[in-house]
């Protein structure tokens, strides 16, 4: 059995520092959500988009195939986004399934990242594949649901950061050569930079 590979977008934050809704802004011919989503539905088995109760309106906007999910109150982070994705994943094998956690706000993920990972974790699918620019961690990130399981029993002030450091000798690290994987859209200040190397 090809073990599965299901795409979670955390997207249920309230874009406080950049004073609008962030994921409604343009990104090439769509907008950040969308295009994302588009990037990612082909290439795994499910999509899940997790909205907070203020983001419905970006639903009407998302035409990929994807499941969208808004949480019944507002999350307080993304740990508790996330944990809400895990209860409409209570039927999926823990260990033949993969979940692919990408930040809403990183619409310059590259397709050839996503398939490269994927196959790395279709060859083992019981290790966490985690990008490294320069040492330094970044995402997307795909890690075994069996693994993601772990999230809600960890102190409260601790997050996927942690799980993730917890599971280092079971992580493949992959090295890559593209320093923006490192950053997402907080401010305008980070959207306009990314939207000029996007048209670089």
């Amino acid at each position: 059995m090809t073990p599965r590979v299901i795409a979670l977008i955390p997207a249920g934050g309230e874009s406080r520092r950049m004073r609008e809704n962030k994921l409604a802004l343009p990104w090439k011919n769509a907008t950040i959500l969308t295009h994302l989503v588009g990037q990612l539905a082909p290439l795994v088995d499910r999509t899940l988009v997790l909205l907070g109760p203020r983001s419905e309106s970006l639903r009407s906007e998302i035409h990929a195939p994807a499941e969208i999910h808004a949480t019944p109150g507002q999350t307080p982070d993304m740990r508790s986004t996330i944990e809400f994705g895990l209860t409409h994943l209570e039927q999926e094998d823990p260990n033949e399934t993969g979940i692919l956690i990408a930040l809403a706000d990183q619409p310059q993920i590259r397709r050839p990242l996503v398939e490269q990972m994927i196959l790395l974790f279709r060859n083992q699918p019981m290790r966490l594949i985690v990008p490294t620019v320069d040492g330094k961690t970044a995402h997307p990130i795909l890690i075994p649901l069996a693994i993601l399981r772990e999230l809600p029993g960890l102190q409260t002030h601790l997050g996927l950061n942690s799980l993730v450091r917890s599971h280092a000798p079971s992580t493949n690290f992959l090295p890559i050569d593209d320093p923006w994987m490192l950053l997402d859209i907080d401010e305008p200040a980070d959207y306009d930079r990314l939207r000029r190397k996007n048209d670089d």
